[in-house]
C-alpha cells in the first residue's frame, strides 16, 4: 500500500531532481528522457531489480512518488486515485505522469483484471458496462460471482470482449503508460466455473489485445500458479511466452517479466 512507501530505496535517490510543488492535483508534465523503443527496463547487476505493485485511493505524496520513481517497474493497481481524480483511470495516469517527471526510465503498467469486475464509480469505464455481460450459471440462471460479491467476466461475449480490450488500449494510448498488467489469468479456467473451457475464450480475447497493442507497449500478467489445469497457464500471449515450458510448473505466485528469466 502507499502508506508503506515512505522512503525510497538507497540504491537510487531522485530527491534532488524532484521539484514538484503542485499539491493541489494539477497536472505535471514529465521530463524528457529514456528511449521509447526500449520497452524493458535497463538491465544491470549493480543492484537488485525492483518491481512494485501499489494502490492508493488518494493522491500520492511527494515522498511516495520519490520512492516509486526509484523502482524499475511500477504497476499501478486497481483503485488508484479515484477519490482525488474522480476515476481510477485518471488517478493511474496522473500518478504515472508524476513518477515519470522524476525518473522517465521507470516502466509504468496499468492494471486490468482478466475475470473479476470491480463495479462502482471508481472506474470511468464502468459507465458503459452492461450487466448482461456477466457470466451466468446455466443451472440456476443466476450470476456467478467471485467471493459472492464481484461479477465475473464472460469472454465468449464479443461485445464485452471489445469493451475489455478498449480499456487497455485507452490506457496505453498515453505515453506515460508503458504497458498493461493482466491480473487473475488463472481464474479464466477454474474448474468450478459454470462455463467450461472458458480459458480458451479468454485466450482469444488476450491474443486480440496483443495484436492491437501499439508497438513498444508491454503486455504482462499474473499467471504462474501450480494449480491451473492448463499446462502453460494460458501464458502464451504474454511477453515471456517463449519461456513458458521452463517456468509453467514453478509453484509460485509470480509475475516475472522476460528480463528476469
Amino acid at each position: 500500500t502507499a502508506e508503506n512507501m515512505t522512503h525510497p530505496p538507497s540504491q537510487r535517490d531522485f530527491s534532488a531532481d524532484y521539484n514538484e510543488t503542485n499539491e493541489d492535483g494539477t497536472e505535471v508534465v514529465p521530463s524528457s528522457g529514456g528511449n521509447p523503443t526500449d520497452i524493458y527496463p535497463e538491465w544491470s547487476w549493480d543492484h537488485v531489480r525492483t518491481y512494485v505493485s501499489i494502490r492508493h485511493a488518494n493522491r500520492f505524496c511527494k515522498t511516495q512518488i520519490r520512492a516509486l520513481a526509484a523502482q524499475d517497474i511500477v504497476m499501478l493497481e486497481k483503485y488508484n486515485g479515484p477519490k482525488t481524480y474522480g476515476s481510477t483511470e485518471e488517478g493511474t495516469l496522473q500518478a504515472a505522469k508524476r513518477i515519470k517527471a522524476v525518473n522517465p526510465n521507470v516502466k509504468i503498467l496499468a492494471y486490468l483484471n482478466a475475470m473479476v469486475h470491480y463495479s462502482g464509480k471508481s472506474y470511468a469505464a464502468n459507465k458503459s458496462w452492461k450487466d448482461e455481460w456477466a457470466m451466468i450459471d446455466p443451472k440456476n440462471k443466476s450470476e456467478f460471482k467471485w467471493r459472492e460479491r464481484h461479477q465475473c467476466y464472460d469472454h465468449r461475449n464479443l461485445e464485452f470482449r471489445e469493451w475489455w480490450i478498449q480499456r487497455a488500449l485507452n490506457m496505453v494510448a498515453h505515453d506515460e503508460i508503458d504497458g498493461v498488467f493482466i491480473d487473475g489469468i488463472v481464474k479464466t479456467d477454474k474448474r468450478f466455473l459454470p462455463v467450461k473451457n472458458h480459458g480458451k475464450a479468454y485466450l482469444a480475447t488476450a491474443n486480440e489485445l496483443r495484436e492491437r497493442l501499439p508497438p513498444g507497449k508491454i503486455l504482462i500478467g499474473n499467471g504462474l500458479r501450480a494449480n491451473t489445469s492448463n499446462k502453460n497457464g494460458y501464458l502464451e500471449h504474454l511477453e515471456y511466452r517463449k519461456f513458458v515450458s521452463v517456468v509453467a510448473y514453478v509453484p509460485l505466485f509470480s509475475c516475472l517479466p522476460r528480463f528476469f528469466l
